[in-house]
């Protein structure tokens, strides 16, 4: 069915639909609301909300006559109270009509009314700027549920639910799950779903309706994915020829052992290798449960067959510890190991870039400088990126093709956890040995002086302490702390008789790496930071962190944060300065410790990205549903996918099978 011939779409009407990106009836009965208004709730002065549209029943009180400005704009006001409200009545609505002179006969005083506008607050008394107005006893337009669309004024709004309306009569789009299968589940034809979507008799009814929809979207997507691959499965590029025995001597070194969970991460990992499918793997552990060891290791096992390793890190804090780390773990292994950042220049460059190249380096350990272009491997087979959400999505794929790569975190970002769900990540996970649960409190901005003070206390009985600040400097008209300032102020005050010192990402490396040394040892009480402490610092002694304006953060890095405490086994706190205490995210941190929770709600609250492009957050579908889709709906989508029952009835759609070669041509299959 061409759109043309839905009622209401002629030349003029089909260009408009074309700028919004509706060019076929599929895309017009996929075009959902972005809300819905509820007609059939009114509400009283007392319950309105700035910018929200609201419905309310009102007694006109007062109504001026027209003015007429310099300009020639014309205007008259009504005052109106609830409608059951006394004559006395000091709550009162102010409304405003401009350059509609005929509304003068439709608006009496002493007369009741619905009115429906978007509420607007001037100090303390609300607004509504033209309006629409129906008599209380003759309520004809503004009842039941009204879709609203992101029309973008391209279309008012009226007219697109006419065409909508009429589509839906003529157009029956067609299920991905056959009859036998929805009965199974218990889910609704999807024709049945749009008609709810775009027609409901509530608001509940319009958002279940969309769940629907993004569940016949996700099933179809993630079908098409499995169809389209499935002759990529067998894409290994490097061949791994020993057994996992290989590094039996090096774990017998090791000053520890290795936990259950880390053997089982390593099993999986060397399985993985050993695989005809290439390795793209998640290694989940919270902070302090030992990802990195189990990195080394694997990067040991790929150098004993013969490949080069690549680990990088976000900051050169973390890539130095990782480097100190490896070659004291490797030392008497004959591994060369190397280090490259930013900060490594000139011949000393030149040199370590030059052992890269001819195989002389096993192991390359630095930050995202590791991408650069002058850096040339001649046999990189696997890649270890830790702390994901601080790499863009080029950045982590940019150096060798058909690599495989192990991404360590605690705190997966959107994009990943999409990825899980739809089988494009494979997962292990590390559980903490010994974990001390860091206790995590809201502070409002009043309390602040009381946080300080304790830091201070707690510094005192020879507890150290982060005090973690957005910017380096304060900005002007933005409240916000900057760490310059704040070291300042707190070294002259409360933090006098403590020894605090300052650390920011800005500094040059030699002048961090001393800082970080004196903390380590001791000397410094309190350390003042930005986001540069975020990964990577192990201080035993570190009880207490403070984040300064926590609602600027998001949950990873504040995860991330938080788990430079508690690495000991003293108590430990974590303070959220917050100007935003109602923040989901950060009431979220105060009742989760585990990373992967935090990252589930993440992705709920932001959404999972472009999971086979390269947004990292975001909606995934631009947006399209009033609704946000969770990891829960997509693994039900999922189930739905592999019952055997729907590949059997399910007959693929020429048209959707080249849109979606298309969209999948440029993803690297795991």
């Amino acid at each position: 069915m061409k759109l043309e011939e839905v009622k209401g779409v002629g030349p003029s009407t089909l260009r408009k639909l074309q700028s919004i990106d509706v060019s076929t009836v599929e895309d017009l009965i996929n075009f959902l609301p972005k809300t819905y208004i509820d007609f059939n709730s009114p509400v009283s002065l007392n319950d309105l909300c700035d910018g929200q549209f609201s419905l309310i029943r009102v007694r006109i009180v007062k109504v001026t006559r027209p003015v007429k400005t310099k300009n020639g704009l014309s205007f008259f006001t009504a005052d109106a109270v609830d409608f059951d409200a006394p004559e006395t009545d000091k709550n009162r609505l102010k409304i405003v009509w401009y350059n509609q002179p005929y509304m003068l006969q439709k608006v009496k005083a002493d007369e009741k009314y619905f009115v429906f506008g978007k509420v607007k607050f001037s100090g303390r008394r609300a607004e509504l700027i033209n309006p629409k107005i129906e008599p209380l006893d003759k309520q004809k337009n503004l009842s039941g549920i009204m879709p609203v669309y992101r029309t973008k004024g391209a279309v008012q709004q009226g007219v697109f639910k006419g065409i909508v309306d009429d589509a839906l009569r003529k157009f029956s789009p067609a299920d991905i799950a056959n009859e036998k299968v929805r009965e199974r589940y218990g889910i609704e034809s999807v024709k049945d779903a749009f008609i709810r979507a775009h027609c409901p008799t509530s608001v509940e009814e319009g958002l279940k309706a969309q769940e629907r929809i993004a569940l016949e979207d996700t099933m179809k997507e993630i079908l098409y994915y499995k169809i389209i691959n499935s002759q990529a499965k067998e894409n290994r590029v490097f061949e791994y020829r020993l057994d996992k025995s290989a590094v039996d001597d090096f774990v017998k070194s090791l000053p520890f052992p290795l936990t259950p969970t880390q053997k089982n991460a390593l099993d999986e990992i060397f399985e993985n290798l050993k695989s005809k499918r290439r390795m793209n793997r998640l290694l989940i552990g919270d902070v302090g449960s030992g990802k990195t060891i189990v990195a080394l290791i694997s990067a040991l096992y790929a150098v004993k067959c013969g490949y080069q390793v690549a680990v990088v890190a976000p900051t050169e804090i973390l890539a130095e510890q990782h480097f100190n780390n490896a070659k004291r773990f490797f030392e008497g292994f004959n591994i060369n190991v190397a280090f490259m950042s930013g900060s490594v220049k000139g011949a000393e460059r030149k040199e370590r870039e030059r052992d890269i190249e001819s195989g002389k380096t096993d192991v390359v350990i630095g930050t995202h400088s590791v991408f650069s272009k002058t850096v040339k491997f001649k046999n990189l087979s696997f890649v270890v990126i830790d702390e994901q959400h601080k790499f863009g999505v080029a950045q982590k794929y940019e150096k060798g093709a058909g690599v495989d790569t192990l991404t360590l975190t605690a705190t997966p970002i959107p994009r990943s956890v999409l990825m899980l769900l739809y089988d494009e990540l494979q997962l292990s996970e590390i559980d903490k040995s010994h974990k001390t649960k860091v206790k995590t409190f809201l502070v409002p901005d009043y309390k602040k002086d009381g946080m300080f003070s304790y830091v201070r206390d707690e510094a005192k009985k020879g507890n150290q302490a982060f005090i973690v600040c957005p910017k380096i400097c304060d900005s002007e008209g933005v409240e916000t702390y900057g760490a310059k300032t704040l070291f300042e102020e707190l070294k002259n005050g409360v933090f006098s008789d403590v020894n605090v010192a300052l650390i920011y990402g800005k500094m040059k490396a030699k002048e961090k790496s001393e800082i970080m040394q004196s903390f380590e040892a001791g000397d410094i009480d309190v350390l003042i930071a930005t986001t540069v402490v975020e990964v990577g610092i192990d201080i035993k002694n570190a009880t207490t962190i403070a984040v300064l304006n926590s609602e600027r953060f998001g949950l990873a890095t504040l995860h991330q944060l938080r788990g430079r405490v508690g690495r000991g086994d003293k108590k430990a706190f974590c303070f959220l300065h917050t100007l935003d205490a109602g923040n989901p995210r950060l009431k979220a941190l105060t009742e989760f410790d585990e990373g992967y929770k935090l990252a589930e709600l993440d992705f709920t609250l932001r959404g999972g990205g472009d999971y086979l492009g390269t947004r990292q957050s975001g909606e995934q579908d631009g947006g399209k549903y009033a609704i946000k889709i969770t990891p829960d709906q997509i693994r039900f989508a999922k189930e739905i996918v592999t019952d055997g029952v729907l590949q059997e009835g399910f007959e693929i759609d020429k048209d959707d099978f080249y849109y979606y070669e298309n969209k999948f041509k440029d993803v690297t299959v795991s």
